[in-house]
């Protein structure tokens, strides 16, 4: 776990029921964003009934995927406003979630925080060196547009998920694909559903990203 002075941003592994339901853990959080390629409907459900938020930009360590990092770094940015506490999160809380704090810090600021890992000056030095992420010029240069830009440039497909009887949508998305998506939801009544069926409205509103 990691605390930074920057902004109200904990980095943490992955969060279990009982973290959430730990007020030493959870605390105030308004926000959660989770940075590795799994999730926990349980988990995300009672986030959202402690009147949190959960966004969720699926990448893996090797190699990142940039759109992830730069959709995270938007989110950030768009709450760091409220001065709410945020946590984001991957597995072991130990490099993709680091590396979106630190890419946050340089899109706002214009410089690198120092976290030292593996001999590199932090995490996001780490991953661009590797070729885990694009070089790092490359990514200051991504990460020096205007947030507002970065903000509407890389948009999250609105996943769907049904627990215990409930529809929640996570991720972002223009208001034209969330709206299309509850005209389909009202024509079709979640408890209807199956998983294929789940499966092709995610095609569905996917298709009309390209439209």
């Amino acid at each position: 776990m990691r605390t930074y002075s920057f902004a109200k941003i904990t980095v943490r592994p992955f969060l279990k029921l009982s973290d959430v339901n730990n007020p030493y853990i959870f605390g105030e959080t308004k926000h959660v964003i989770n940075m590795c390629d799994y999730r926990e409907p349980e988990v995300i459900d009672l986030i959202y009934s402690k009147g949190g938020t959960f966004d969720w930009f699926p990448t893996e360590e090797q190699p990142m995927d940039v759109n992830a990092i730069l959709q995270a770094v938007a989110k950030l940015a768009e709450y760091d406003k409220d001065s709410t506490p945020i946590i984001v999160h991957c597995m072991g809380g130990n490099n993709r979630s680091r590396t979106v704090v630190e890419a946050y810090h340089f899109a706002k600021f214009g410089t690198h925080i120092e976290d030292m890992y593996r001999g590199y000056k932090n995490h996001l030095h780490y991953n661009c060196e590797s070729g885990y992420l694009p070089p790092l010029k490359e990514m200051e240069r991504l990460l020096s547009s205007d947030i507002e830009t970065i903000l509407h440039a890389h948009k999250t497909l609105v996943e769907v998920s049904i627990h215990q009887g409930d529809l929640h949508m996570y991720g972002s998305a223009p208001k034209e694909y969330v709206d299309k998506m509850q005209e389909i939801v009202k024509n079709d009544p979640p408890e209807k559903w199956t998983g294929k069926d789940l499966e092709l409205l995610a095609t569905a509103i996917k298709t009309l990203e390209t439209m």
